[in-house]
């Protein structure tokens, strides 16, 4: 994947590709590649088709991950006499 520069890098389309996928990789969400192509239909995407994406250290600030924004689990332990 060549590097563009500023933070992105164009990545080339392969067959069973799909933005979420893509997106997943490079942690980025589909809407924001779709967006950032101007992909009017975010699931017509061929082998071959090449995509700028933004990589998490240029992305906005509204676009990266926030902290805690994971699962959580929560388990109730009670205590036994």
């Amino acid at each position: 994947m060549p590097n563009v520069g500023g933070g992105e890098v164009v990545y080339t389309v392969r067959s069973g590709d799909a933005l979420a996928n893509i997106g997943a990789r490079f942690q980025v969400s589909a809407t924001a590649i779709a967006r950032a192509n101007r992909r009017a239909d975010p699931d017509l995407l061929y082998p071959g088709l090449r995509l700028t994406i933004s990589t998490s250290a240029s992305r906005p600030e509204s676009e990266a991950p926030q902290a805690g924004s994971g699962t959580r689990f929560v388990a109730s332990i009670s205590q036994q006499r």
